[in-house]
């Protein structure tokens, strides 16, 4: 268990008021966070790059391609965007 998990746990033991009002703040903080634009275009770049990481291996491991790196990424991106990924 993290450091900060222990303390969140002993806080809530030792004050009843933080306890009580804890859990409904963090849910409420998380779930704005995780709203935001900024965060879903975090997960679309993401999502991105973790395809053109899986386009790069498989063009090694073929052994070659006659795309260039920015073909590859054009050619991905375009994939994503077409299967409503990004």
């Amino acid at each position: 268990m993290s450091d900060l998990k222990k303390y969140i746990l002993q806080r809530k033991e030792e004050d009843k008021d933080f306890a009580l009002n804890f859990d409904e703040g963090y849910q409420s903080l998380k779930n704005s966070i995780l709203s935001t634009p900024t965060y879903n275009n975090l997960q679309k770049t993401l999502a991105e790059i973790e395809h053109t990481q899986e386009k790069l291996i498989k063009s090694e491991l073929s052994g070659f391609t006659n795309n260039n790196r920015n073909e590859i990424l054009a050619k991905s991106k375009k994939e994503l965007r077409q299967n409503g990924e990004i």
